[in-house]
């Protein structure tokens, strides 16, 4: 009779399969190197063929489509510069505007993001008022603490938030405002998780008045109250809409429960900021630059519908590719980088249906530029077609840019010639990735020198 060998009552494989995981989940650190090691490997087939491509020789196109997006920039320019000046009535003229664009946009929200990320160290904002303004809007308050998160690539950059931001254990900033039409007055302050809109009012002067507000749709602005304890506000600073939250009778009549506020515009189209300086003094430098590093560009089969995917691959295999990072021609967007490694990225080009961007439609009857959020529609060969979320564009031409999504997609950068139709829809050209053999992948640097 064979005895049955024994089995080992330890399985070592097992164990040793949940060591290695465990490792991977404490270790993220060298599961990124790991990571990025198998990307290369991977890419390095695809890497040849791609060297293996014909040179596309560019022709006067391109120098035209290159020449066009540097005018682009400089009307945009022009355009902010002018916007910037334009102090709100309510201001004393003794301050000066100090423009910053925004990095970043941050926050988890159920009203969406609520912090801001500028390209300015806090430690150079000095002698500024508390308020930071959008044209003639009160968009959110400078705070105190810069971004200290350990590791943070953004650390030591000042933050701005926003009037809807809470914070655990700290009391939200209340803004005193007012509605004229209707002679109320009334506090604002950031809504909880489960209201409709961001912000709701409190301590009204007047609730019977209040009652009688039935879906008014209108404007809220700040009171400039001169006892605000914590620290008053100029008048006249557009704060949102009304909003009308309550029961409806047989009548159409709102019996109102409580009043909320829309802010005018979400943080996703705000692109730059106007602080305010108590003393004249120089502009604060930016806290970052862009390096734009050379790769060239394989068109790869992807097997779903409306999607295009590129490899793009540097001449050195350590080149620091980062997620997210705009791919350009000279000033104009072509696409951004869905994963990245070193030398390598997968590129999906911009008009992907179904994906949101902040952008910035510059009127060629003139007008300060309008800042946006929209969603692709789809694309049919050279033709774009948007769908702005929370904007009004006027009809007509102009030029489409980019806000700046993150410290490597910066604002400015030119998408083409765009037109705004009556019923509110937006067309876009913008050429397919097809024709473009070279492209530049963008990547911010910290110029600070020291960022503790």
């Amino acid at each position: 009779m064979r005895r049955r060998s024994r089995e080992p009552a330890f399985p070592i494989p097992l164990w040793a399969s949940l060591l290695v995981g465990l490792l991977a989940l404490t270790q993220s650190a060298a599961t990124t190197r790991l990571e990025a090691l198998g990307g290369q490997l991977v890419s390095l087939p695809l890497r040849a063929v791609s060297g293996l491509q014909p040179r596309v020789v560019e022709g006067a196109s391109r120098e035209l489509l290159r020449d066009a997006a540097r005018r682009a920039q400089s009307r945009l320019k022009a355009r902010r510069d002018d916007a910037a000046r334009r102090r709100p009535a309510s201001l004393s003229p003794t301050l000066d505007a100090v423009p910053i664009p925004v990095v970043e946009r941050r926050g988890d929200s159920p009203h969406g993001e609520d912090e801001l990320v500028l390209d300015v160290a806090r430690s150079a904002l000095a002698d500024l008022e508390p308020y930071v303004t959008v044209g003639d809007e009160l968009v959110g308050f400078l705070a105190e603490r810069a971004v200290d998160g350990e590791g943070d690539p953004l650390r030591g950059l000042a933050r701005v938030e926003l009037l809807h931001h809470r914070e655990r254990g700290r009391l939200p900033r209340r803004v005193p405002c007012v509605i004229r039409t209707a002679s109320l007055a009334f506090l604002v302050e950031p809504a909880a998780d489960v209201d409709r809109w961001p912000l709701r009012a409190v301590l009204l002067d007047d609730p019977y008045r209040a009652a009688a507000l039935d879906g008014l749709d209108a404007e809220v602005h700040s009171s400039g109250l001169v006892d605000d304890p914590l620290g008053p506000l100029p008048a006249g600073l557009r704060i949102g809409r009304l909003r009308v939250f309550g029961y409806r009778g047989g009548d159409e009549r709102v019996l109102p429960i409580a009043l909320h506020v829309e802010p005018l515009r979400r943080a996703g189209a705000i692109a730059t900021v106007t602080l305010w300086r108590r003393s004249a003094g120089s502009a604060p430098t930016p806290a970052l630059a862009i390096e734009a590093i050379a790769v060239r560009l394989l068109r790869l089969p992807v097997p779903a519908a409306g999607r295009e995917r590129y490899l793009a691959t540097s001449a050195s295999l350590l080149a620091p590719l980062r997620r997210g990072a705009a791919v350009v021609d000279g000033e104009r967007c072509l696409g951004t980088c869905e994963e990245a490694g070193l030398g390598y990225a997968i590129v999906a080009p911009f008009g992907q249906p179904g994906r949101r961007w902040s952008l910035c439609f510059v009127p060629d009857a003139g007008g300060a530029p309008i800042d946006f959020v929209a969603r692709v529609r789809g694309r049919e060969g050279a033709l774009v077609s948007l769908t702005p979320l929370d904007a009004t564009l006027p009809a007509g031409q102009g030029e489409l840019h980019l806000v700046g999504v993150s410290r490597d997609m910066p604002a400015a950068l030119w998408l083409g010639r765009a037109e705004a139709s009556a019923d509110g829809d937006l067309a876009l050209e913008h050429d397919a990735l097809d024709g473009v053999a070279q492209a530049k992948v963008l990547r911010g640097l910290d110029t600070r020198e020291d960022t503790r």
